[in-house]
């Protein structure tokens, strides 16, 4: 599943929780939508398919802010703030996303792509004190496995860090948030 699907889909899942609030950012760097002129991931497509609209409509930009109704999602490529940002409730969300295979692959890629993760995390520009820090991988191959065994880990709990799972189906597991 690549980068920008797992960012979108939990940005979606963000719009969508009860407590959320109406407006979402997600970064996305413009390697993971296209690199010399080929298309690596249809993020307008993928957008214009679970119903959202860009707004200006932009047909040769992929940034920008697309709603759906009075929900609004601003997709931007700026680095440093996470990968997607939202509220729910009274905690602000910020997820570092990872690509990863949907099914095992030899080599475990999953170990660095976490890894890379987590380190991102903790190198992020500004945190506070009620932000909820996220590291979000596919929910697929060893990510599911990893995620119950480093989320249990000292420094894992001490931080607050969570592994959360996106699937294709739009699911998040890992993100209890009231």
């Amino acid at each position: 599943m690549p980068e920008a699907e797992v960012a979108l889909r939990l940005a979606l899942w963000l719009l969508e929780h009860p407590a959320g609030e109406d407006r979402v950012e997600v970064a996305i760097d413009g390697a993971q939508v296209s690199v010399g002129g080929q298309e690596i991931f249809p993020l307008r497509a993928f957008l214009q398919s679970s119903g959202w609209e860009q707004i200006p409509i932009d047909l040769n930009r992929w940034e920008g802010w697309y709603h759906q109704g009075k929900k609004h999602l601003e997709v931007h490529s700026h680095p440093g703030v996470g990968d997607v940002v939202g509220v729910v409730g009274n905690r602000r969300i910020r997820a570092e996303c990872k690509k990863g295979p949907l099914i095992l692959k030899k080599g475990s890629p999953e170990y660095p792509l976490l890894r890379e993760a987590l380190a991102q995390l903790l190198t992020l520009e500004e945190v506070g004190e009620e932000d909820v820090l996220v590291a979000a991988v596919p929910k697929a191959a060893r990510f599911p496995s990893l995620a119950k065994a480093w989320g249990k880990r000292p420094l894992m709990l001490r931080v607050g860090i969570r592994i959360v799972l996106v699937g294709r189906d739009g699911a998040v597991e890992g993100l209890d948030i009231q």
